[in-house]
């Protein structure tokens, strides 16, 4: 079977140098109304995530939304003003 093309199902591509296991994941709906995963959106997914972990920014996203998942309550003396800056323009995008 060729798990590639295969509608919801992906093949985990083996590491520089590693041998292929054959793992593949499965994307299923728990509610049909909503569009199969969409491969093209995937790949382009995969493609920033490669170029943001080559540069070393993925650890500097990953201290941002960590940082915006722990602080519940911004401080008194405006010192979160730039997260709360972050925040409103996740929302507003």
């Amino acid at each position: 079977m060729d798990n590639q093309r295969t509608e919801g199902i992906y093949v985990i591509p083996p590491a520089p140098g590693a041998v292929p296991s054959g793992e593949y994941v499965e994307f299923v709906h728990a509610v049909s109304e909503y569009p199969p995963v969409s491969r093209k959106l995937l790949q382009i997914h995969a493609a920033v995530a490669e170029v943001l972990h080559m540069i070393g920014a993925a650890d500097a996203v990953e201290s941002i939304l960590r940082d915006l998942d722990n602080i519940q309550v911004l401080s008194e003396d405006g010192a979160d003003a730039q997260l709360l800056s972050h925040r409103l323009q996740l929302i507003t995008a």
